[in-house]
C-alpha cells in the first residue's frame, strides 16, 4: 500500500506544482487560455491566479512533507496529507460543478487527493 499512497501523493503533488507554474509563473505567457481567460481579461485575472498558484505549491509542499513525516513514522503525517488532500479533493469537486469543461482537470486535481485519504483510513 505505501508504493500506491507514494505514487499518488507524487502525483497530486506535481499536479499542483504543475498548476502553480502554470497560475503564478506562466499565465501572462499564454497559459490563461488553459483556463478559458481571454486576453484583454488575463492582466485583471493575473492576481487571483497568482495568488491561486502559490496556494497550489503550499498544498502540493504541504502533501509531501505529511508523505514524509508519515515515512518517518510520525502520525503527524497523516493528519497533514488527509488535510492538504481534503482540500484538493474538494477544490476539484468545485471546478467540476463549476464549469463542466473542466471535468477532466477537475478528475485529475481531486480523485487521486481522494484515493490518497482512503488509503489513510
Amino acid at each position: 500500500m505505501n508504493i500506491v499512497l507514494i505514487c499518488l501523493t507524487a502525483f497530486a503533488a506535481l499536479f499542483h506544482i504543475a498548476a502553480f507554474l502554470l497560475e503564478s509563473v506562466f499565465f501572462m505567457k499564454g497559459a490563461h487560455k488553459r483556463f478559458l481567460v481571454s486576453e484583454k481579461d488575463a492582466p485583471a485575472v493575473y492576481p487571483f491566479a497568482l495568488n491561486q498558484g502559490f496556494y497550489n505549491l503550499f498544498l502540493a509542499m504541504m502533501l509531501l512533507a505529511g508523505l514524509f513525516i508519515k515515512l518517518d513514522g510520525h502520525i503527524l503525517g497523516v493528519g497533514m496529507m488527509a488535510a492538504s488532500s481534503a482540500v484538493m479533493m474538494g477544490a476539484g469537486i468545485v471546478l467540476a460543478v463549476s464549469n463542466k469543461k473542466m471535468i477532466p482537470a477537475a478528475i485529475l486535481q481531486g480523485l487521486p487527493p481522494a484515493i490518497i485519504i482512503f488509503l489513510l483510513l
